[in-house]
């Protein structure tokens, strides 16, 4: 054995491009499940996160000279401070899934935390990583991992307990290849075991790709809009609509009366296309949830002792959505799982035909 298979490689380059991409692509997928999953369980935008973890990832193989294929994703070590600090809340029906309102607080620990990170790595440059290390042996990082694998358990449980069979494909095909394995097949187990348990939902239809299919090819950044509720009176603003493109502005409402005046600035006209969609949106979507629609909500959701109250909700919860996905997960919030399923698929045409009519987007 010569000294470099001893010490290890240090420059994935020298395994070749196929190796280099091969290895990087199990630690896309080893980090990617983290990477969502993470902001799942702190209430934190997951697109956001994923946008970030992207750049992050980016930054880091330029700073490296990409001798690393790895993949920079979230951080299991922060949970326990963001459930100490900004635990998730329950919503109606008794489920944690409401953002707490301190989540900012635990966010700014996290950068905190991040300028530790460069400490340590000024302290690595000057007094080099063996010296530093001394002060982490496994003893003391050891317990940590173990305590962070705990915290998750229950939520690794739950996840397998939506197909026990699938997941146990995923372990047993893992154990095997890191058992048993030679050569390339005993250095990417995770890849393999992510590749064979997804080939075998697919095949036994456990994969929905409505979702894939329904996504649009290109969408637009994030706009901010004003809508007036129905409820309140009051102007709601939140995300415009990322999954699709806005088709022409100049036409939205065209069929609505006159809307309230927004106290937002009219569009500037030296200000650049994006901006200008920006401000007509602003001023043109605060209005009312259109009665046509209440009443093909009211005729298509059929539910046993459903109040206004309940239909109230659905309104607001389409109001509220940029996008299928965000309808589903507000549907989930004021309904539970059990009932989520069955409303979400009597409004979903109805809320494509609300997007597109009013709004003229597709999504």
């Amino acid at each position: 054995m010569d000294n470099k298979q001893k010490d290890g490689i240090y420059n994935a380059r020298e395994l070749g491009a196929p190796k280099t991409v091969i290895l990087g692509l199990q630690h896309m997928f080893a980090m990617f499940g983290s990477t969502v999953l993470v902001p799942i369980l702190t209430g934190l935008s997951v697109s956001t996160t994923l946008l970030f973890a992207g750049l992050g990832t980016l930054i880091f193989h330029f700073i490296t000279k990409r001798k690393v294929p790895a993949f920079l994703g979230s951080s299991f070590a922060f949970l326990g401070g963001y459930m100490a600090i900004a635990p998730l809340l329950q919503d109606a029906n008794g489920n944690f899934t409401v953002s707490n309102p301190a989540l900012p607080y635990a966010c700014a620990g996290v950068a905190v935390a991040g300028l530790v990170y460069l400490i340590l790595a000024l302290f690595i440059k000057i007094f080099s990583a063996s010296k530093v290390m001394r002060f982490f042996p496994p003893i003391v990082t050891g317990p940590i991992i173990i305590a962070i694998g705990l915290t998750l358990s229950q939520s690794a449980v739950n996840s397998c307990s939506t197909n026990w069979w699938i997941a146990l494909v995923a372990i047993v095909v893992v154990i095997v290849c890191n058992i048993f394995g030679k050569g390339m097949i005993k250095i990417i187990p995770i890849l393999i075991g992510v590749v064979a348990s997804y080939v075998v939902a697919a095949v036994t239809g456990n994969v929905d790709f409505s979702g894939v299919k329904e996504a649009a090819w290109v969408g637009v950044p994030i706009v901010t809009i004003c809508r007036k509720s129905y409820i309140s009176g009051r102007p709601e603003c939140g995300k415009a609509h990322k999954s699709a493109a806005v088709k022409n502005p100049d036409t939205v409402h065209k069929n609505q009366p006159q809307p309230v005046e927004s106290p937002l600035a009219k569009p500037d006209k030296e200000q650049d296309g994006a901006s200008q969609v920006k401000a007509v949106r602003r001023r043109e979507l605060i209005i009312e949830f259109p009665d046509k629609y209440k009443h093909m909500i009211r005729s298509t959701v059929i539910v046993p002792g459903f109040t206004i109250g309940n239909y109230n909700t659905i309104y607001s919860a389409i109001m509220k959505s940029e996008n299928t996905l965000e309808l589903n997960n507000n549907i989930v919030k004021a309904f539970g799982t059990e009932l989520t399923g069955k409303i979400y698929k009597q409004i979903k045409n109805v809320y494509r035909v609300y997007m597109h009519d009013e709004y003229g987007v597709d999504v």
